[in-house]
């Protein structure tokens, strides 16, 4: 690949990320936490529907909000602050009990 296709690929996957609500950090690690997962759910919804239960759901949405944030994380752009964050929202996710 070179090099400008590098760079319009990384663009790109910022794009995806900032559609995703992953470079919004005005909102508290537990607050992302719970955005991520519930915008997760209502796309494993939209897709599946009712063919799932809503607890399997839920853990497929948890784990694809983790998935978002280790790959928002690797993204060599980020600086060290903001992978802190990053590193706060995963502890979030992973210790998140649906009510």
């Amino acid at each position: 690949m070179k090099k400008e296709e590098q760079k319009q690929h990384l663009i790109d996957m910022m794009k995806g990320d900032e559609e995703l609500g992953l470079y919004k950090i005005n909102i508290t690690p537990e607050e992302k936490a719970k955005y991520l997962i519930s915008i997760n759910s209502l796309a494993i919804l939209s897709v599946i529907g009712n063919k799932l239960l809503m607890i399997e759901i839920k853990e497929i949405a948890k784990q694809s909000a983790l998935i978002a944030v280790d790959f928002a994380r690797d993204n060599p752009l980020n600086k060290n602050g903001y992978n802190k964050y990053l590193d706060k929202v995963k502890k979030e996710i992973e210790n998140y009990e649906f009510r």
